[in-house]
């Protein structure tokens, strides 16, 4: 089964004031005989895999940190749990997912336990790209029976489409690749310099958060030979909150490269052992969240995604705690040009490494 949870991408700090049905829950933590479930979830149509995660608070006395590092103190017992999502098209129900129990090895290390990770998951085809595009009161609603009692929440979608980004242009079919210069020559036998860079996209209602990302598509080539395939250095461009039933509108992102060079450098200056950066594209990456996703993240500020908060804005119903959003996210593909290249290979921001440009179509640049 492919693993593409749903994102780890969490939006980072927000300052928003939006109109909203949910409620803040603070949660007595060392409450005697008490479980309350703290439910986690943001659907991605870009994923092939959809998770969930359904804690509970810790019991006992104590050091709750203590119990954070413990699976028992925060995971219910297989059979305790019975989740499905629910997918609506205004009132009508269209179809349900049975989500099932899974251990994802390890996650990142934290207070939290960080070994056999228990996550709810489907694996089926729950979004139609039809539904995205045409349908404007579709829906899902996730519905976790927890040791008997049913925990609820519904949420809608933020929508995205790939004509949302007017900058840079899309290729046209059966022309040679868009080259992004993120350097220019300034006059004749001149060393290019970093230029600024615009990314434009649209605003539509529905979506509340917008992340750009630039993105560097590369093999990773270590001294002994050894090669790590298709990694992602992102560099975050920019965010723009739209207030709820706000008109939306085109917006951009602009940032000057010589960021982008110097965060490059300092990240490749760091690898041990490397020997060759081998670039296959760069994108650009337009994420957006839907207004629960927004208000949960600017209420709780969470470090993961799939970590607990527990006090925070809340859409479950029936006492749970937890988060069932939405994201929506699009990618504009593009190469680096000749100049861009260049500057990688002799600046001083980049110049300690080496890098490379492989192309699939059009002009190869080659390496070595």
């Amino acid at each position: 089964m492919s693993r593409n949870i749903s994102t780890y991408f969490i939006f980072g700090l927000l300052a928003v004031s939006v109109a909203i049905t949910g409620c803040e829950t603070e949660v007595e933590l060392t409450a005697p005989y008490k479980a309350t479930p703290v439910i986690t979830a943001v659907l991605n149509p870009t994923a092939d895999t959809q998770f969930v995660r359904i804690n509970k608070t810790f019991l006992g006395e104590g050091d709750v940190n203590a119990y954070a590092g413990i699976k028992d103190s925060v995971e219910y017992e297989l059979g305790e749990v019975d989740a499905w999502l629910y997918k609506f098209n205004g009132t009508n129900l269209t179809d349900s997912f049975e989500l099932l129990p899974i251990d994802i090895p390890s996650r990142n290390p934290g207070v939290f336990y960080d070994t056999d990770v228990r996550m709810y998951y489907t694996a089926e085809e729950i979004f139609d790209p039809n539904e995205l595009t045409n349908i404007r009161d579709f829906s899902y609603e996730l519905r976790a029976n927890i040791r008997g009692t049913m925990y609820t929440a519904r949420t809608d979608f933020a929508r995205v489409t790939e004509s949302d980004i007017s900058n840079p242009p899309q290729n046209q079919q059966g022309t040679d690749p868009n080259r992004l210069q993120l350097a220019r020559i300034g006059g004749a036998g001149a060393f290019p310099q970093p230029v600024n860079v615009n990314f434009v996209f649209t605003a539509r209602p529905g979506g509340t958060r917008y992340n750009g990302e630039f993105v560097l598509v590369y093999d990773e080539v270590l001294t002994d030979g050894t090669v790590t395939e298709n990694k992602e250095l992102r560099f975050n461009a920019g965010v723009f909150n739209l207030a709820d039933g706000a008109s939306g509108g085109q917006r951009d992102f602009n940032f000057n490269a010589r960021n982008w060079f110097q965060f490059a450098g300092n990240h490749f200056d760091n690898v041990p052992n490397l020997s060759e950066v081998r670039i296959h594209r760069v994108i650009h990456r337009l994420t957006v969240a839907n207004r629960d996703l927004t208000s949960y993240i600017s209420v709780a500020s969470p470090v993961s995604e799939f970590v607990p908060v527990f006090t925070q804005f809340t859409n479950f119903d029936n006492g749970a705690i937890g988060i069932l959003g939405s994201i929506g996210q699009i990618d504009r593909i593009q190469w680096l040009d000749e100049n861009s290249l260049n500057y990688l290979n002799n600046s001083e921001e980049t110049g300690g490494t080496s890098f490379c440009v492989q192309w699939v179509g059009g002009t190869s640049y080659g390496c070595n």
